[in-house]
């Protein structure tokens, strides 16, 4: 059992009681507990399997847009901070264990949550940020990234660091911008030096690069000066957030420079992990940045494992801009074409409201779940391989109203929208699909559409809106609405036109199969976590040495990197050239996944 209150040593020579209780099993796996975890009028209509599925957190599409660390500060800290600085706030022993209390507590919420909705990755838009932990030269701070990263590990959830390349003692040749705050954005360029930004000084690049391997080689889970209780290393990072802008205040040619500073300093520390761009500004009427991109891809390329963007208009902005959303991802992939790299793209920041936004129409949360699906699919054959939603905010602004979880007033506890629960639906689906192929789709009411999605085991349909069915769509087949309700029906007999709410139509003896039941059979792998080799044992019941079983293993990121065939009920699974880390398990029965969890290599 994991004690509690968690004790956490922090630097100046004194203790700090971190107010974090988490219950755990006898084999150290958090359990689930109680989230407070409501419904709206709406949500409350979707069928029971579907509330009580549950995902295996740290893998799949689905990822969040939540308030990290540093951005948990109190209004009071803030101010604090805006009078005497960074440093002076460290040594406030009294104010800073209040705040890390009230920061456990809410990541506790935040990450319990998430894990219930499955989520791969947590992000937070300064979650690495250079003047906030190390305020002064070599005199380093990790209080609230040890806590963020420690409790949303427990949970099973990756944190994407974000790394903000602003210190109050590295920006003394910028000028001052009144118009960029300590705290602009509520902490998306989280310490600028009294308003300064952009690149950092020429004499500063030393002080920056060994900042940035001190954190990855604290987070990156290789047994060297890891942070104390490490249980989920952060192996992909970004560097930057929206640095086109007017407060991020970079030149394409400088930001080269420092993302080059960057991917050294992370390969130093760790040879497996990812780098992105920060995520780029949305092209609207207000921004074009297409050739701050292109010039940053071609020139840069090399530095960045895949894209990043943004697009945070659909949060007040009805109908959906889908034409400048795809504008948006052809600008990176395509620039990433030109240059001969893969065009796998995440979009880091997004939204589409519900309910009524800047005198915009009312979306109902079924329209708004809708359109979030029909994306999510379109996705799957456009390289978009994770998506961050915002988790959970107030019903009357964009971002609450985009987000998965809606705050109650005058409460702690939060309700789950329709989306929460049909992207869970979707996900348990289409999780691991290998393509996609659109057949219809109705860019600009999004009423009628057809996308055709692949699987090693199965074809699928996602169908909405249409007048006549696909040639290809006939007999009996399972049909599921966005509110997990499933029937088997003969196509024939289905109502045309279908309605605008998406439909999935699968095979019968393919809907019998739930792709996320961990445990479909009995199977141990032991160590767990393994150091040179691990033992699988599979249950008799289960074991036929007629069929094709194999053993597939996956890192966090869904790359393949071991198979072997099973064929005896016991079988010897060796490290090989695996690196330290988490990593994701399959056991498939001709290619058909029969059970899958998680096990640790140190």
């Amino acid at each position: 059992m994991f004690p509690s209150p968690l004790i956490m040593k922090i630097k100046k020579n004194y203790v700090l009681i971190l107010l974090l209780i988490l219950s755990t099993s006898a084999h150290g796996q958090m359990m689930q507990l109680d989230t407070n975890l409501y419904e709206t009028t709406t949500s409350a209509k979707v069928s029971t399997w579907l509330k009580q599925l549950k995902l295996t957190p740290g893998s799949g599409h689905i990822s969040i847009l939540s308030g990290l660390g540093i951005q948990l500060m109190q209004m009071n800290v803030r101010e604090y901070i805006d009078s005497f600085g960074v440093s002076a706030y460290y040594s406030n022993t009294s104010m800073i264990t209040k705040d890390l209390k009230m920061a456990g507590m809410n990541l506790r919420k935040c990450f319990l949550n998430a894990r219930r909705g499955g989520v791969n990755f947590v992000r937070g838009s300064a979650t690495m940020a250079w003047g906030a932990l190390e305020p002064s030269e070599g005199d380093y701070h990790f209080e609230y990234i040890d806590t963020t990263v420690k409790i949303a590990g427990l949970c099973g959830i990756n944190v994407l660091g974000t790394i903000i390349p602003y210190a109050d003692w590295s920006m003394t040749c910028t000028p001052v911008d009144t118009g960029c705050s300590i705290f602009t954005g509520g902490g998306d360029f989280f310490f600028l030096n009294e308003g300064r930004s952009g690149p950092m000084c020429d004499s500063d690049t030393t002080a920056y690069y060994n900042f940035v391997e001190k954190i990855v080689e604290r987070y990156d889970g290789d047994g060297i000066d890891d942070m104390p209780g490490l249980t989920l290393p952060v192996l992909v990072w970004e560097f930057g957030n929206e640095v086109e802008s007017f407060c991020g205040n970079y030149d394409p040619d400088n930001y080269l420079r420092d993302l080059d500073i960057t991917r050294r300093a992370i390969n130093e520390a760790c040879s497996n992990c990812q780098l992105t761009n920060g995520g780029a500004l949305e092209i609207s009427d207000m921004v074009t940045d297409t050739a701050f991109w292109q010039k940053v891809i071609t020139d840069g390329h090399q530095n960045i494992d895949f894209g990043n963007i943004h697009f945070n208009i659909g949060k007040f902005t009805y109908p959906f801009p889908y034409t400048t959303f795809k504008e948006n991802v052809d600008r990176f992939q395509n620039a990433l074409t030109s240059v001969g790299e893969k065009t796998d793209t995440w979009v880091t920041e997004w939204g589409i409201y519900s309910g009524s936004q800047n005198n915009q129409p009312y979306i109902s949360e079924e329209e708004q779940a809708s359109i979030y699906t029909k994306l999510y699919c379109w996705s799957i054959a456009n390289h978009l391989t994770n998506y961050f939603y915002d988790l959970q905010g107030t019903s009357d602004n964009g971002i609450g109203s985009s987000a998965l979880l809606e705050n109650i007033s005058g409460s702690d506890s939060v309700k789950a929208r329709l989306f929460f629960y049909t992207q869970k639906l979707y996900e348990s689906k289409f999780r691991d699909a290998d393509s996609a192929l659109i057949f219809l789709f109705d860019t600009n009411s999004f009423n009628s559409g057809g996308i055709k999605i692949y699987k090693k085991t199965a074809t699928y349909y996602v169908i909405w809106g249409v007048s006549n069915l696909p040639s290809d769509i006939s007999g009996v087949k399972v049909v599921t609405d966005i509110y997990g309700n499933a029937d088997t029906v003969d196509v024939s007999t289905l109502t045309l036109p279908l309605s605008s709410n998406p439909i999935i139509i699968e095979d019968k003896e393919e809907s019998s199969i739930t792709e996320n039941n961990a445990n479909k059979i009995h199977v141990s792998l032991c160590p767990n976590p393994m150091h040179l080799s691990a033992t699988l044992k599979i249950d008799q019941n289960n074991f036929n040495n007629n069929e094709e079983q194999e053993f597939v293993l996956y890192d966090l990121l869904g790359k393949e990197v071991l198979k072997r065939k099973l064929e005896k009920q016991e079988t010897l699974i060796n490290r090989e050239n695996l690196q330290n880390g988490m990593y994701i398990y399959q056991i498939k029965n001709n290619d058909a996944i029969i059970a899958s969890g998680k096990i640790s290599v140190d």
